[in-house]
């Protein structure tokens, strides 16, 4: 794979500063914690020179956090305030993991290798990680094929007949799934799953004093801002 003259990290450091802000996010307790954590993944991302990504999930905290503020303190909307704040919160450390599907099988492999993950784990995950693309391009193919013939075409048709575009949306979908789920499985036993031999990846995997420098900087600024909330407190 072509990657352009820019700095990415080594799969190990995502991997690292993702479980590091996962444990992070479950001791935060104020808002601007979480606000200034999230700034800190977008500063990683920009690290790396992916603008476009760090913009669309910028975008999505900040819709998350509005409707979040409008839902609040309403009885009736308490499940789906719930639901957006969890998600909210879960994009900082998805925010370190983004990338990762777009690595090379060979590299993804080599890395649970030297992280003495079992082989049926590795296949497994990369399996999982090409899955979501996958079923979002059917759904987005579903869709289309709805809207050519004349169902679900604008938002307001969408509400309005919403039970009906969700069950033929949804069959198609679960059929699809179903397919989807034979075609992982010839892929796992294609990579070799069920093989007890050794992983030759022809990707290289080089840790560099720039992971190095990269993977102590971001866990300190994700670890401090809890001392911080701690010693100094936030008025948030």
């Amino acid at each position: 794979m072509v990657r352009e003259n820019k700095f990415i990290t080594d799969i190990r450091v995502n991997v690292i500063l993702a479980i590091i802000s996962s444990i992070a996010i479950l001791i935060y307790k104020k808002e601007i914690t979480f606000a200034i954590a999230f700034t800190v993944s977008i500063v990683f991302i920009l690290f790396q020179g992916q603008y476009r990504k760090a913009l669309n999930f910028a975008s999505a905290f900040v819709i998350l956090f509005i409707l979040s503020i409008l839902m609040a303190g309403k009885s009736g909307l308490a499940t789906l305030w719930l639901f957006t704040t969890i998600a909210r919160h879960l994009l900082i450390p998805l925010s370190f993991l983004q990338g990762i599907s777009e690595r090379s099988i060979g590299e993804l492999l080599e890395v649970c290798h030297r992280l003495h993950l079992p082989k049926s784990f590795g296949v497994s995950a990369i399996v999982l990680m090409r899955f979501f693309p996958t079923i979002k391009y059917e759904l987005n193919t579903i869709r289309g094929a709805l809207k050519f013939r004349g169902i679900g075409i604008s938002l307001f048709s969408t509400l309005f007949h919403l039970p009906k575009n969700f069950y033929l949306t949804l069959i198609p979908l679960l059929i699809r799934t179903v397919r989807i789920s034979d075609e992982i499985t010839a892929a796992a036993l294609t990579r070799g799953i069920d093989l007890d031999r050794d992983i030759v990846s022809f990707s290289e995997v080089k840790w560099t004093n720039k992971n190095t420098v990269c993977l102590i900087v971001f866990s300190v600024l994700i670890s401090s801002l809890k001392i911080i909330e701690i010693k100094w407190g936030w008025q948030f």
